[in-house]
């Protein structure tokens, strides 16, 4: 009986779909509350939609993202900002702090898109 049990379990999960996470460790609800951020900061229109598609590239809506390899101290959040953009005296740490909270990050891009998509490759 157990064994009927734990097959039919099995089973179950294997075909009863789930919120499975993507690559990035997002789930579908996470990346739709990320990219619904991403446009009240930056808009409905073509920026917000081009960054939309950035943060999917980025980071796939997940606020917590990072890549620690990056040369300039790492790059973190939905839009991976990396670490060249540190307030004077500001730690590593800090700035991985900051960057990991959804709103500061992107109050942070909104103020470094105003120079264009350039951080971002010129668009997505």
């Amino acid at each position: 009986m157990k064994r009927i049990l734990l097959m039919a379990a099995i089973l179950a999960a294997l075909l009863v779909p789930s919120a499975q996470a993507d690559n990035y460790g997002t789930t579908p609800a996470q990346y739709a509350k990320s990219k619904a951020l991403v446009l009240k900061y930056f808009g409905n229109g073509w920026k917000g939609q081009t960054m939309v598609r950035c943060m999917r590239r980025e980071s796939g809506g997940n606020p917590l993202a990072a890549n620690y390899r990056d040369a300039n101290g790492g790059s973190y959040g939905l839009l991976q900002l990396n670490g060249v953009h540190r307030w004077r005296g500001e730690s590593l740490r800090q700035f991985q702090l900051r960057m990991w909270n959804p709103h500061t990050h992107l109050q942070a891009a909104v103020r470094l898109a105003r120079g264009g998509l350039g951080p971002w490759g010129g668009g997505c």
